[in-house]
């Protein structure tokens, strides 16, 4: 019985296989087919992606001296900021330095307004004093 089962799908087989061969043939055919078209179709877009990259460093490289010149401004404004910030720093110090002596000008100079005024004050009420 099992023989007979073996004969029976070899015979079978032997049949069916050429055309199943023929059909995954085909089915090849048609996979290399459109795998051929997927690879030129992918060509053409790295092309296309090729010409937009050298259009952007084309682009890149022209935008570069500006930049540059951005870039050394920038630098430029950090310098005069650092200076002015050490400018500021030692007039500070020199002001704790010199604090008393700038106190004892400003008192003196203020004394001496007032002196003044006081004196002129005098002088005119004497001679207000005078007339009457």
């Amino acid at each position: 019985m099992t023989d007979e089962l073996l004969i029976a799908l070899y015979n079978v087989c032997v049949k069916l296989l050429p055309i199943v061969g023929v059909f995954v043939l085909i089915f090849l055919l048609v996979l290399i087919g459109k795998l051929m078209t997927f690879m030129n179709k992918l060509n053409m877009g790295m092309d296309s992606v090729n010409r937009t990259l050298i259009e952007l460093d084309r682009d890149v490289q022209q935008f570069r001296d500006p930049l540059n010149t951005m870039v050394k401004i920038s630098h430029t404004v950090d310098e005069v900021h650092d200076a002015s910030k050490e400018a500021a720093k030692n007039a500070i110090a020199a002001g704790k330095q010199h604090a008393d002596a700038i106190k004892t000008q400003v008192s003196s100079f203020f004394k001496k307004d007032e002196s003044e005024n006081v004196k002129e004050n005098e002088s005119k009420e004497g001679t207000d004093n005078g007339k009457e």
